[in-house]
Order: C-alpha cells, then sequence, then structure tokens
C-alpha cells in the first residue's frame, strides 16, 4: 500500500514541503528496519547481503514513496543516509514508473542529506507522485526523504515526518480544562487551541509553592508503560515571562525555561527529558515562577518530536474542544451521530440520529494533528474513504452548520 501525503498539511519550511520517512513508505520485504538512536525517529530500512546489479522491478526489494503536491513547478528530492564505504552508497531510483537511475553519493559516517540523482531538478504537476528506491548496494542506511521546491539541503533531521501513523499512547490536555488553581486567570484568545489559556499576571514565584491554589494540575493516565516526553505549548514575549516550575508525580520541582516566542510554539517540558512511566494514572504539576507566560495546551507522548500546528482535540474538556482554526465562540449543540464501520480497511460512513445535514465537511486528522484528508459534502453523502492511507489511529473531523465533532477510528 502506498501513503498518499497533501503537500499543504506540512507545516515544513514552505507550503509545499514534504517529510517523510523511510520506514513509514511502502517498504518491500527485501528491506529491513532497524533501530538507531540517532536516526530519524530512530529508525532506518536498509538490505543486508545483497548487490542489485539490475534494478529490481518486484515491489518487495523497493522503497516506494507516493505523495501529492498541491501546486505545479520544479522540485528537489533530499534523502538522509548513512553510508560506511564506498561498496554501501548507491540506490536505483526512479520517479513515477520512468527510467532507473543509478544513484550514488559520498560515503559518511554520520547521516547526511544527498540531493536525489545528483540533486536534479523535477518538474512535477500537481498531484500525486511516486518515488521508487531499489537496493544496489548493501548496507546503506535509508533513514528519510524531504522534497521540496528548495534547492538547499535541510539543517540537521528537518521537520517531523507525517507519513508515519499515530500512536494510540498520545494525549493532548487543554490547559484550561485541568484542574486550574484559583490564582491563575483563564483568558481568550482566537490564536489559541481550543481559543483559551491560562496564565499569571504581576505575581512572581521565587519558589514553587505547595499551595494547589498556586498551580495547574493535569492527572492523566497511560495504557502501557515505557518511556514518554511532554510538551506544551506556550506563548513568551519576553525573556522575564518564559518559565515555569513543573514536577511529576509529587516529585521535585524544576526550575524549567524556555525560548521566549511571540507565537504559540510546542517545548519539550524540563528541557525535553524522557520519563520512564508505569500504566496507570499519574500527574503533572505546574507552579508560577515569572509572570504572563500563556499556557495553552499538553502533549504527552512516546515519540520524540513536537507536534505540528496545535495537534489533536484535546479530551480533557468536558465539551469537545476545538482547535484554533475554528470560529471563537460556543459551538452550538450537534446532533448526535455514529461512525460505521469502525475500525474499517476503507470507507467509513457518518449516521447521525436526526435529520442528515445535506452540506458540510468531512475532515481526518493523523494523531500528530495533521490532515490527511479534507473534501466538501454535498447531497448528504458523509463518507469518507482511507483505503490509500497507512494503517492507524486517526480523528474523524465533521464540520456542519451546527457545529463540530471528533470521532477517533482506526483504520486496518
Amino acid at each position: 500500500m502506498t501513503i498518499e501525503v497533501n503537500a499543504d498539511s506540512t507545516g515544513g519550511g514552505g507550503a509545499t514541503d514534504l517529510w517523510l520517512e523511510a520506514e513509514c513508505a511502502t517498504v518491500g520485504s527485501a528491506w529491513l528496519t532497524r533501530t538507531d538512536g540517532k536516526a530519524s525517529n530512530g529508525k532506518y530500512v536498509t538490505i543486508t547481503n545483497t548487490y542489485g546489479y539490475a534494478p529490481s522491478e518486484n515491489p518487495a526489494d523497493q522503497v516506494q514513496f507516493a505523495f501529492s503536491v498541491s501546486e505545479a513547478g520544479d522540485y528537489h528530492f533530499y534523502g538522509l543516509l548513512r553510508s560506511l564505504g564506498r561498496h554501501a552508497n548507491s540506490f536505483w531510483v526512479r520517479l513515477d514508473g520512468g527510467d532507473w537511475y543509478n544513484w550514488g553519493w559520498g560515503p559518511n559516517e554520520t547521516y547526511q542529506w544527498h540531493g536525489v540523482m545528483d540533486d536534479s531538478t523535477f518538474a512535477l504537476s500537481a498531484g500525486v507522485h511516486q518515488l521508487d528506491f531499489s537496493f544496489r548496494e548493501p548496507n546503506a542506511r535509508f533513514d528519510k526523504l524531504y522534497i521540496t521546491r528548495d534547492d538547499t539541503p535541510p539543517a540537521d533531521q528537518g521537520m517531523p515526518a507525517t507519513n508515519c501513523g499515530g500512536d494510540e499512547t498520545d494525549t493532548w490536555l487543554e490547559a484550561e480544562c485541568a484542574t486550574v488553581g484559583r490564582s491563575w486567570l483563564t483568558r481568550t484568545d482566537a490564536n489559541a487551541s481550543n481559543d483559551q489559556y491560562v496564565t499569571i499576571t504581576n505575581t512572581y514565584g521565587y519558589t514553587p509553592s505547595e499551595n494547589p491554589a498556586d498551580q495547574v494540575q493535569f492527572s492523566f493516565t497511560t495504557s502501557e508503560a515505557g518511556d514518554y516526553h511532554f510538551y506544551g505549548l506556550l506563548r513568551s514575549l519576553g525573556m522575564h515571562a518564559n518559565s515555569f516550575w513543573v514536577r511529576l508525580d509529587g516529585g521535585d520541582w524544576y526550575n524549567w525555561g524556555w525560548m521566549p516566542d511571540p507565537n504559540y510554539q510546542w517545548h519539550g517540558v524540563m528541557d525535553d527529558s524522557t520519563f520512564t512511566l508505569s500504566a496507570g494514572t499519574h500527574q503533572l504539576d505546574f507552579s508560577f515562577r515569572e509572570p504572563n507566560v500563556r499556557f495553552d495546551k499538553l502533549y504527552i507522548t512516546q515519540g520524540t518530536s513536537a507536534p505540528i500546528g496545535y495537534g489533536l482535540p484535546a479530551t480533557n474538556c468536558e465539551a469537545p474542544a476545538r482547535v484554533a482554526s475554528a470560529s471563537p465562540g460556543a459551538s452550538p449543540q450537534v446532533t448526535g451521530f455514529t461512525v460505521y464501520p469502525n475500525p474499517s480497511r476503507d470507507v467509513f460512513q457518518v449516521s447521525f440520529e436526526e435529520e442528515t445535514p445535506a452540506t458540510g465537511v468531512l475532515k481526518v486528522l493523523s494523531m500528530t494533528g495533521v490532515t490527511v484528508h479534507e473534501h466538501q459534502v454535498t447531497s448528504g453523502r458523509w463518507e469518507v474513504d482511507l483505503s490509500t492511507q497507512p494503517a492507524g489511529i486517526y480523528i474523524l473531523v465533521t464540520q456542519q452548520t451546527k457545529g463540530t465533532t471528533y470521532q477517533r477510528i482506526q483504520k486496518l
């Protein structure tokens, strides 16, 4: 199964930029997926002990990237690769079923970006395309693919990829829907997720406060034991409005600061530390340290990448939380509905308890908040076909005149 990605929804360096993990592409059975802490997303694909003296037409021998670009133009492809020698530094590669190209690059002991087909420029039409890689030499480590109209390779590992499925252990929590102490204020901001944030004004906390009135407390449950990361969505206008005291499960308080930014940005909690959590209930507490920090949202994940945009709707608000793209103000009551079949291998249908709306919008979000499908509903046909998407957990969003709803769905 190939993977289609909408270029407009990546949130990369440009509106048409795409970032794709090799291990999340369509990986043929001849390839191996290996773990490496230095690779993007912690994994890469490779072939061992096998040479391909001629390109193979067998999909089992290929890594296939299907992608969609929103506008026609000249594009570049860059591969993030690690090659330990002169006999482990080449692939066969082709675009849209064309001729195979013998692509080699200078070997490197660390992961480096290399221009595909010797940094050629490719004129692409708007729509779906496919880039195929067939092995030529063993032990080349293929980590990531970057598609862009820019002619400059990325720095480091680039942006988080958009073609890997979501994680069922991810949790999204709104700060204003946590247990907010009375010292804190809940304010409205159309640029915030769910249109609200919490803050402290005109007060410093030179030491952490044990008084719950001075804290914002997030209680959450992990379904499995493992290593987790916390990311906070924050807005900080200056160097004296960019820190909290924070602790996990009643432990020691940590003085956590980050670089200020006038926009809402995701920051790794406690300087992007990793936390080993047992399955069960935990609590993360924030106590104010400096005034005027806008605390918008918390993301808990076993992944190692910050989200894109505002992420998914939170699960800790009594009413369904809304992302910032929705209009400010209260949503009207939404007609009850069910999604069937769920799980499904291809088509999901929405059935309404009352009269079916004739028009609206159906949208599907990945678990990192990326829009992977969106279309206008006409003639009351509320269904979506995800047959081209990878298996995983998604959020189905229905937008109608009575409001917006969110439903968790599983693609088999």
